[in-house]
């Protein structure tokens, strides 16, 4: 499976496919309503426009698709390019396209007539990523070639080209108002630009690896960037400064989440201790200590005056954010804390452990409402429905289940998954669940009968999240795929990811201090932790066949499977 979207109104789903067709599904009833044909290779991407009555589909034959959603009609073949398209992007009022591909052009497109409005010529090697200010009125490009090129996006002309960079351009963002461009490189800096005259205004120089994403906040004062050094640095885009750096002094173990307004971060950390941060200023608010072992995941309350905390110590603390007081200590897990949820109301607070149990607590009082039992294995992710009448869970087990989270009562049990569940989510109005496993399996379930409405294979590491539009958003092993808004085009093609000759010794095969390489090309990055010790002798690596087992720092040997090119 190349890529799924949903429809803005949910009613519909559209999948592309290795198999050279796009299917589009009733989500209610689960019917194929319309097999698309017409493509010559297989399907990277697909998505609707906003109004959901036309469907766009990427194929790796160099040609884009634009179909009638409701006949199934195939209104226009932009055909043009002359290698792989890897980015589409639509403007926001949906009548124009653009399209950047392998033939290191950019195209424009109306939308409506499928006419092709401009061919952008300039870049010297692969287009990696397009985008469009909010407005509408400029395009953005980045490249291979390491440098982005500014566009009028109504008469196609280029306005600048910006050079700075010394790698790739991975990552493009515009801020609201379409004054300033940030670009995330390969050559792990990140650079913000005045759109007006092109000028290099800041470059922030600070991450160890390259920048995997940069995003501005609303108001366009702040800019977060995250590399896959596993840091998330915040800057202040007017002076350039670095407010904060998350992941340098601090071993997080926990992932960093902010509060729903966007002006405090918490994070947990090896250090046993939760940390909470002035967003704005990059301030540590205040340091919470109790816990007696790492902290494993921290979350705000929606109205962000309460913090939970879980942990290896098998308890869960829910703390004041104001005075960073713990209020209460939860106690009953018989093993660490995996997954913890807040109910919208705040009123209740819901804790998954590794020792199969789920326990809902009076998140006031703190004490126990109930403990949910009956998977058989630990449990990995909890989520409530938004009216708060439900919860989900999924388990090492492979199952999902439903429970009525006022009474405690099982209402299903979903059994469907291969391999365990990682990851549950529901939709906005509560009428789906989506869960992933570790088998790279989707199902969409009918969260008042408990049917699977569909199964999906991705073939990439799934988690869930919810994403501000009310949709879907996949998290892979490689970076995340919006479901409502097509954006990830660094994606790559499934078929094309880590893939090894069975006959291979380590011919060509090497570990590059983070990256595992073969024949100079990188396939793989290696966290931290999971890097051979001497990498630069090759002593703590050894190919066999399609295996590479890895000795790491800690004296761990762990072992990676490849897919065999036979």
């Amino acid at each position: 499976m190349g890529s799924v979207v949903f429809s803005n109104d949910g009613q519909r789903l559209a999948s592309g496919s290795d198999d050279k067709t796009v299917k589009i599904w009733d989500v209610t009833s689960g019917t194929c309503l319309h097999t698309l044909e017409g493509h010559g290779r297989p399907v990277t991407s697909v998505v609707f426009s906003n109004d959901g009555q036309r469907l766009v589909s990427v194929s790796r034959l160099e040609t884009v698709k634009i179909w009638d959603a409701t006949s199934a009609t195939c209104l226009h073949t932009l055909a043009g390019h002359c290698d792989y398209v890897i980015s589409v992007v639509f403007s926001k009022d949906g009548q124009r396209l653009a399209s950047g591909s392998e033939d290191m052009t950019v195209k424009f497109w109306d939308a409506t007539s499928g006419t092709c409005l401009h061919i952008l010529e300039g870049h010297s090697h692969y287009v990696t990523s397009v985008v469009f200010s909010n407005d509408g009125q400029r395009l953005a490009s980045g490249s291979q070639d390491m440098t982005i090129k500014i566009w009028d996006a109504t008469s196609g002309t280029g306005s600048h080209t910006l050079d700075g960079h010394g790698d790739y351009v991975t990552s493009l963002v515009f801020s609201n108002d379409g004054q300033r461009l940030a670009s995330g490189s390969d050559d792990r800096t990140v650079k913000i630009w005045d759109v007006t005259s092109g000028t290099c205004l800041h470059t922030l120089e600070v991450h160890g690896y390259f920048v995997a994403s940069v995003v501005f906040s609303n108001d366009g004062q702040r800019l977060a960037s995250r590399s896959d050094d596993m840091t998330v640095m915040i800057w202040d885009v007017t002076s350039g400064i670095c407010l904060h750096t998350l992941g340098d002094d601090d071993v997080f173990l926990a992932p960093a989440v902010f509060s729903n307004d966007g002006q405090k971060l918490a994070s947990g950390s090896l250090d046993k201790a939760v940390k909470i941060w002035d967003a704005i200023s990059g301030t540590c608010l205040h340091t919470l200590k109790g816990h007696d072992d790492s902290v494993t995941l921290a979350i705000f309350s929606h109205d962000g005056q309460r913090l939970a905390s879980g942990s290896y110590d098998i308890t869960v603390k829910i703390w004041d954010v104001t005075s960073g007081i713990c209020l209460h200590t939860l106690e009953g897990h018989g093993d660490y804390v995996t997954s913890l949820v807040f109910s919208n109301d705040g009123q209740r607070l819901a804790s998954a452990s590794h020792g199969e149990t789920v326990k809902i607590w009076d998140a006031t009082s703190g004490t126990c409402l109930h403990t949910l039992v009956g998977h058989d294995r630990g449990v990995t992710s909890v989520v409530f429905s938004d009216d708060g009448q439900r919860l989900a869970s999924g388990s090492w087990d492979k199952t999902v289940k439903i429970w009525d989270a006022i009474s405690g009562t099982c209402l299903h049990t979903l059994h469907g998954h291969g391999h365990q569940v990682t990851s549950v989510v529901f939709s906005n109005n509560g009428q789906w669940l989506a869960s992933g496993s570790v088998d790279t399996v989707v199902k969409i379930w009918d969260a008042t009968s408990g049917l699977c409405q569909n199964t999906h294979s991705l073939g990439q590491n799934i988690t869930f999240s919810l994403n501000p539009f009310g949709g879907f958003a996949y998290s892979f092993n490689v970076g995340l795929l919006d479901l409502d808004l097509f954006t990830a085009s660094h994606i790559p093609p499934t078929n094309q990811a880590l893939s090894l000759d069975p006959n291979l010794a380590n011919h060509g095969f090497i570990v590059d201090r983070d990256w595992i390489m073969k024949d100079g090309k990188r396939m793989l990055w290696l966290p931290p932790n999971y890097r051979p010790t001497r990498s630069d002798l090759g002593e703590d690596m050894v190919v066999y066949g399609n295996r590479v087992a890895i000795c790491s720092p800690s004296d761990t040997i762990f072992f990676l499977g490849f897919r065999s090119t036979d």
